[in-house]
């Protein structure tokens, strides 16, 4: 994953790149060895960098209410939940180019100690998503046909505030046996979605999470 600059003195011999740099074609070795401005988020998306601002706080919000259900249903199903990470990069094997998405939530239900020493090692079974609205093409177009590649990997959350930043819906798109194509829901502000790739969990975007 791309390293953030903390301060202009941690700059080093690696090269600094930032929003300006978007589209510009990389190497994995260099899109690894770069560092990246602060503010922003890189991804190696079919060998091209792609530069998207930091997320808001309502974006960041969501990602954590989502977090914090699945710690609780982890502590109450030990062993379901190995790993769980805001970033993680996901390798989409078969495309043109290195493609590295990194989801703002990615859960594994296994994962290996020591650590292992790159993020093409794992596979998450379930990843998360909070909609921009400065690229709300990049969650429900881009990134359902690249997790779609991703062998191993069972569901896809997109949580959708656009139209209402403190009651958005959930769109839960589940691989089945067979399929070409996600299975699609459409779960309405207030309603519960259970998980298909973690038994047990039931995830409410109205409701506390319940330790």
């Amino acid at each position: 994953m791309l390293r953030q600059l903390k301060t202009i003195k941690a700059q080093s011999s690696a090269e600094v790149v930032g929003p300006e740099d978007h589209g510009r074609i990389m190497t994995l070795a260099e899109y690894r060895a770069a560092r990246g401005a602060p503010g922003y988020k890189y991804e190696l998306i079919d060998g091209a960098l792609v530069v998207s601002p930091n997320p808001i706080p309502n974006h960041d919000y969501w990602i954590q209410y989502v977090r914090n259900a699945i710690a609780a249903y982890a502590r109450r199903h030990l062993g379901k939940v190995a790993h769980i990470s805001e970033a993680a990069e996901v390798e989409v094997v078969g495309r043109t180019a290195p493609t590295r998405p990194i989801p703002d939530l990615s859960v594994y239900d296994a994962f290996p100690y020591p650590p292992p020493p790159s993020w093409d090692d794992v596979v998450p079974v379930l990843v998360v998503e909070v909609i921009s609205n400065r690229r709300a093409a990049k969650d429900t177009v881009r990134n359902r046909h690249l997790y779609w590649q991703v062998r191993g990997l069972r569901e896809y959350g997109i949580i959708n505030p656009e139209n209402a930043p403190l009651a958005p819906t959930l769109i839960a798109l589940r691989r089945k046996r067979g399929a070409r194509t996600w299975d699609e829901r459409v779960v309405p502000f207030g309603r519960s979605y259970r998980s298909g790739a973690l038994p047990g969990l039931s995830i409410n975007l109205k409701q506390k999470t319940k330790e």
